[in-house]
């Protein structure tokens, strides 16, 4: 628990369970064509947790240094452990396939592509390039924060906005490239590094932005998804191919539903049954690709008619098992933690 947020966990939590519910449907799919209209739409989810780690991270006091710091090295733990986990997995699906991805390990294009574009390359794992742009983003933010710079976070996170937008879906308009590069899927700097900054801006301003009423957030998120749809179609239809990965109308999402989240106190009963946690929310996004690779192996093993049928609905398996190992692990952890305090 963050120390004088308690207020607004409840809505923080909860709206990081639906986050992850929707992540794992950009990462594995709905069935039909609502459902393809559904996981285009989900490319906010990232940006609404960069913004809920630059809100709770970021905070002006005293131990701001420190949090910085603590979020650092709790990020580098799991993205090097990531790492490993995502390599061996690879390692041995590209092997059954008669595959060895060793040798692209050599190449610089490959380390390019990962260190600086914040690109992941191989089947399993892609959703590591989140704790990855999360990481960079806490590095940069430590030495702004040491060079007494984060007061121009707003500053710097409309620059970093203009040029996501100008490399990103508008890049087709200016038509430029750099070493191949005709777009920019995302980077080390403009990945996430724009959405924590807003995420602290929205903290500082919560006077201000908390006393508008929700029914605008919602109709916020209305509009915003439509601009979701609309802009790709204008876009397209004026012969401007761009990358859609962070369009316009998932920014306006993810700040509506971040900001309907820190104005809701009230606990369910559900969460509180369940006694969801950050905790909880991490497991789910560590166990989301593990088990979908377990879940394509028993897949394949199934009959034809069978996979077609299930094929569509992965994302909402996935999320279902994620869901309870999430939950038993989070269990377990208290339990032990519990004991240990009394003992």
């Amino acid at each position: 628990m963050e120390k004088g947020h308690k207020r607004v966990l409840p809505g923080f939590e909860r709206l990081r369970i639906i986050l992850m519910f929707f992540m794992c449907i950009d990462l594995f799919g709905l069935p039909t064509t609502a459902g393809e209209l559904i996981r285009t739409m989900c490319g906010f989810v990232p940006i609404a947790f960069f913004i809920l780690s630059g809100y709770l991270v970021l905070r002006d006091d005293d131990d701001r240094p420190a949090r910085i710091l603590r979020g650092i090295k709790r990020t580098a733990i799991v993205f090097g452990v990531l790492f490993v986990v995502y390599f061996v997995m690879n390692y041995f699906y590209y092997r059954q396939q008669g595959a060895n991805i060793l040798p692209v390990f050599s190449e610089w294009r490959f380390w390019f592509n990962f260190l600086v574009m914040n690109v992941w390359q191989f089947e399993i794992g892609n959703a590591i390039w989140y704790v990855q742009a999360l990481l960079y983003a806490y590095i940069i933010i430590y030495f702004l924060d040491k060079w007494k710079l984060l007061k121009y976070d707003r500053l710097i996170a409309a620059v970093l906005l203009l040029i996501t937008v100008l490399t990103g879906e508008f890049a087709g308009i200016f038509k430029w490239n750099v070493a191949g590069y005709t777009y920019l899927p995302g980077n080390f700097l403009t990945r996430a590094l724009p959405y924590v900054l807003l995420g602290a801006f929205l903290h500082r301003k919560m006077k201000t932005f908390g006393a508008v009423r929700r029914l605008w957030y919602r109709l916020a998120i209305v509009g915003g998804i439509i601009l979701t749809i609309i802009e790709p179609i204008i876009l397209g239809t004026a012969g401007v191919p761009g990358y859609y990965g962070h369009l316009l109308g998932y920014g306006v999402v993810a700040v509506s539903v971040c900001m309907l989240a820190f104005k809701d106190n009230k606990e369910s009963g559900f969460e509180s049954t369940l006694k969801m946690s950050r905790w909880h929310t991490n497991c789910i996004y560590y166990f989301c690709q593990p088990v979908s690779f377990l879940v394509a192996l028993i897949m394949s093993r199934l009959d034809k008619e069978i996979i077609a049928n299930l094929i569509g609905f992965v994302g909402i398996i996935v999320f279902i098992i994620s869901f309870g190992l999430a939950w038993l692990v989070a269990y377990i952890g208290r339990t032990y933690f519990k004991k240990k305090t009394n003992g």
